[in-house]
């Protein structure tokens, strides 16, 4: 077995170069992980994945295994360590935050000023720590802290409650809905972009493929609708054409899951509800579960929402932060 995966920072290939080595060898499975800079990986990787914002790779890992009798569990342990990397981001939209803040932060500042000033620069260094974190994980605590310190400050601010002992989502819909920081139009983008990444619909044909492996989930699929009779068609060439439809079967129930009426706000058109649905989503399912012990697990579903959760994140900071700059102080 081959792999050749792109690095799109010196570090990162090093980082990753370990982790590979220490499991190799700590499972007796013989193989060998290299990492090349300045070699860019060819078409024929398995996993050349662009990255989103046309960083060029500055490298690549390769890995090779021999003598492996079933690749399945090898392939699915050397993915779990490769799901964590990071989203690279590139360097010049941070760049232009901190010395924007550097160069308009005062050398002397009153109490309410001080507030200010602290709440951007926590947030600024939150950020800037996500951009160069070496895991997913990583990325989206910080991530989280640097919208934390700015929606509870703007929330103490506009109200002069004590946000230490406010419900955060009550703060963080305060901080979308106040239309200073994000507009409708950047609300529906931040939507899109977090829809691109996370598709409902291929996780339903997941849970379909899932499901038709055993006679009573087929049975289920039938009895929901999701499976239609066709006169002439077997329940065999039914599986084989991947012949279903989803028109009167609840989305949410038939994948288990809640919090999803982003879908339905972003299809009304109310794009300002829709992002903050989608907040509050990621909310739920990454940041409590996070903050309260739990792990993301690198499946195909958690990795693809956790990647959209991070980007929007990203955006979200990156759009809101001048917004604030460009405010003065007495009106903040």
């Amino acid at each position: 077995m081959r792999m050749t995966v792109p690095v799109y920072r010196d570090i990162e290939g090093i980082f990753f170069h370990k982790r590979i080595e220490d499991y190799l060898s700590r499972t007796g499975i013989i193989g060998d992980a290299s990492y090349n800079r300045d070699e860019s990986p060819k078409d024929n990787t398995i996993l050349n994945i662009a990255n989103p914002y046309g960083i060029k790779p500055c490298g690549s890992l390769k890995i090779e295994v021999e003598g492996v009798e079933d690749e399945i569990p090898l392939m699915r342990h050397l993915m779990i360590i490769l799901n964590e990397r990071p989203i690279v981001f590139p360097d010049d939209e941070i760049k232009t935050i901190r010395d924007e803040f550097e160069r308009k932060t005062p050398m002397t500042v009153t109490i309410k000023e001080h507030d200010y000033w602290n709440a951007l620069s926590n947030s600024i260094r939150s950020l800037e720590r996500a951009i160069y974190e070496l895991s997913k994980l990583n990325q989206f605590i910080h991530l989280w802290r640097s919208f934390n310190s700015l929606y509870s400050y703007i929330y103490k601010r506009d109200t002069g409650k004590d946000s230490k002992n406010m419900d955060e989502q009550l703060m963080f819909n305060h901080f979308l809905s106040c239309g200073k920081f994000i507009t409708p139009k950047e609300c529906k983008d931040l939507v899109e972009l977090f829809l691109s990444k996370y598709d409902l619909r291929q996780l339903y044909e997941l849970k379909i493929d899932a499901m038709m492996l055993t006679k009573e989930g087929w049975e289920e699929l039938i009895e929901k609708g999701v499976v239609q009779p066709i006169e002439g068609e077997t329940v065999e060439t039914l599986k084989e054409k991947r012949v279903w439809k989803f028109e009167g079967v609840d989305w949410r129930d038939f994948l288990n899951r809640e919090g999803l009426d982003f879908w339905e706000r972003f299809e009304e058109g109310n794009y300002p509800a829709a992002l903050r649905e989608v907040v509050a989503f990621v909310y739920e399912v990454n940041r409590n579960n996070i903050f309260h012990g739990g792990e993301p697990l690198f499946i195909e579903e958690k990795t693809a929402l956790f990647q959209a959760s991070i980007e929007m994140l990203y955006r979200l900071l990156i759009i809101s932060i001048p917004k604030i700059f460009q405010q003065s102080v007495s009106d903040t």
